[in-house]
């Protein structure tokens, strides 16, 4: 059986998804695993998120990126309601942001993620946070 080689730690959190409040509220109870790089596929990186036991019933959640991507990246399950967007800060921090029933979008925000277009509205929400 493979270890598990990260650790989740809650910072926090800004609005309600299902499946991230999962991760969010029962952080103890799940594993991360690191899957790549894949050379023959870009550098393929992805950190799989699964739960000890029952936890999320949603089965394992990925977090995917490439060399390409710069440290953007999708959040993949197997319930694909909402677009969710990561970018991998340094220090193994990991901001996730999701848009609420635009899975289908997913890429095109991903561009626009990696293009600067949210960058306001992830500073608003930051300011938020902070207050």
């Amino acid at each position: 059986m493979e270890k598990p080689c990260f650790s989740l730690e809650r910072l926090s959190k800004v609005g309600n998804n299902d499946l991230l409040n999962l991760v969010f509220e029962y952080f103890d109870a799940i594993d991360v695993f690191k899957l790549g790089p894949i050379e023959n596929a870009n550098g393929y990186m992805a950190y799989s998120v699964k739960g000890k036991g029952p936890v999320l019933e949603y089965g394992p959640i990925i977090f995917e990126t490439s060399v390409q991507s710069q440290g953007f990246g999708l959040v993949r399950s197997l319930k694909k309601d909402d677009a969710i967007l990561f970018r991998r800060l340094k220090d193994g921090v990991f901001e996730v942001y999701v848009f609420n029933g635009r899975y289908t979008s997913s890429i095109l925000l991903l561009q626009m993620f990696k293009d600067g277009v949210f960058n306001y509205e992830i500073e608003k929400i930051k300011a938020r946070i902070s207050e």
